[in-house]
């Protein structure tokens, strides 16, 4: 989940952090938007999780901020005739990537954000680097290898080979009916990437956008496609505040999950 290293670096611990945390959160990022927010993710949602109020914050960040961009940011792509590939990890590295992260807190943040880095460059061993005492298993070296051929082919051609480890067959070039991308677990498959949520948080953005635009005095003829609009082109969310004063959200700083022709952009974790 790509929230989760964000969420770990404001609180003093997981188990810290309670539902007025929560709540607060909400406030500060949504505005007169957090009850809908709140409704749609409640904590009892989060009940079976060990830290609910950590996992809550961390979803809605990963959604807001990370997953449903990466959706409009797909469909941009497409819109402009450039082809784009699409993956989804889900894979929760058995080594730390940075000093510091290791054992439990691994198991805590899970495949958050850039965790895949090291799978992409091949770091393999030495974990963290320099000079650490993890190395990958099999497992995730064969993940290192899908992701660094694809990586490297999309440098030289434009297109991921997707051929070498890949289970299902090629990487296919994503489209919006069928979402198709590499999915990254225990080993590297071809499958369904499920976006319908962002359903819910385009409207969010959409109200969000609306209400900033009435407060200086311009109307939204089409709110929901302003807002995917705006957001692609600015590459920030906009939110509205109580008095309706757009603002930018502390964890709008998001990566695309999208591979298209000339660049690669970073993967969503969750």
């Amino acid at each position: 989940m790509e929230g989760t290293l964000f969420t770990a670096t404001q609180f003093t611990s997981p188990a810290s952090i309670t539902e007025t945390d929560y709540i607060t959160f909400l406030q500060s990022n949504f505005g007169s938007l957090a009850s809908l927010v709140a409704q749609y993710y409640p904590l009892s949602l989060f009940a079976t999780t060990p830290f609910p109020a950590f996992y809550a914050i961390s979803t809605v960040i990963t959604y807001n901020a990370y997953f449903c961009p990466t959706r409009l940011a797909l469909l941009a792509t497409l819109n402009s005739s450039v082809p784009v590939w699409n993956y989804y990890d889900a894979h929760t590295p058995t080594c730390g990537w940075e000093p510091g992260l290791g054992g439990p807190s691994l198991q805590l943040l899970g495949p958050t954000h850039t965790s895949e880095i090291p799978f992409v460059f091949g770091q393999l061993t030495n974990l963290p680097l320099p000079n650490g005492t993890c190395s990958f298993d099999e497992q995730e070296v064969a993940i290192s290898k899908v992701l660094t051929s694809a990586w490297t082919s999309m440098a030289e051609t434009g297109s991921p080979d997707g051929g070498v480890g890949v289970l299902g067959g090629p990487w296919p070039r994503w489209n919006s009916t069928a979402s198709q991308g590499l999915l990254i677990g225990n080993a590297s498959v071809i499958g369904y990437i499920n976006y319908t949520i962002c359903d819910f948080w385009d409207n969010i953005e959409a109200l969000s956008l609306n209400a900033s635009m009435s407060a200086n005095g311009t109307s939204v003829a089409n709110a929901s496609s302003s807002a995917g609009a705006y957001r692609t082109s600015t590459g920030s969310i906009a939110t509205a505040t109580g008095d309706g004063t757009a603002v930018r959200t502390t964890f709008s700083d998001f990566m695309y999950i999208a591979l298209a022709v000339g660049f690669t952009v970073l993967l969503l974790a969750f």
